[in-house]
């Protein structure tokens, strides 16, 4: 499983540390952040690839992570007739980012001091 730390700095802000250098996360609110190249990257690129390929083939990530990319969270008329699992994804919506083509869930610690970033693996 691949993780990025992610720490409270002063600001209260919980600001990507290890990989993701310019992340600024609060607690309960929506990871927002545009991927650019040449950027730090938790995997290597053809591991990149190969986990967007593997959430791309699997129903319930494909239908999540195409909404998460148009940061358009469908209605719930919509998901309705998806799966359960694709409807707990949805559920979660405000803690999914897609970071590298993949899709990622934030997980925040009981007391907001630090945070994680874990790679949605089938």
């Amino acid at each position: 499983m691949y993780e990025r730390q992610h720490h409270r700095w002063k600001s209260g802000c919980l600001t990507g540390h290890q990989f993701n250098t310019s992340a600024g996360i609060k607690p309960n609110q929506r990871y927002n952040k545009s991927s650019k190249k040449g950027q730090y990257s938790a995997m290597p690129e053809s591991r990149v690839r190969d986990m967007r390929s593997a959430q791309m083939v699997d129903e319930d990530l494909n239908a999540i992570l195409k909404a998460m990319e148009k940061d358009e969270r469908p209605t719930w008329e919509e998901i309705s007739r998806e799966s359960p699992i694709t409807k707990a994804y949805w559920a979660q919506w405000q803690t999914l980012i897609v970071e590298d083509g993949c899709l990622w869930r934030i997980w925040h610690s009981a007391d907001a001091s630090w945070a994680k970033t874990l790679l949605k693996v089938i």
